[in-house]
């Protein structure tokens, strides 16, 4: 019952985890919002080694 509680006030504090390799980035936390924009950049390097897919 919590969770459509909060889906019906049309708001959430929503954010990103990205992975590469072994890397994690996150973005800020956009609150109280459902169309969150977050203009950020990550810089990862990412190594093609024999044997490896990409």
């Amino acid at each position: 019952m919590k969770d459509i509680v909060i889906i019906s006030k049309g708001s959430s504090d929503p954010n990103v985890i990205l992975r590469v390799g072994a890397k994690t980035f996150c973005t800020k936390t956009k609150d109280n919002t459902v169309n969150p924009i977050w203009n950020e950049a990550f810089l990862a390097f990412v190594d093609n080694s024999h044997g490896q897919k990409l």
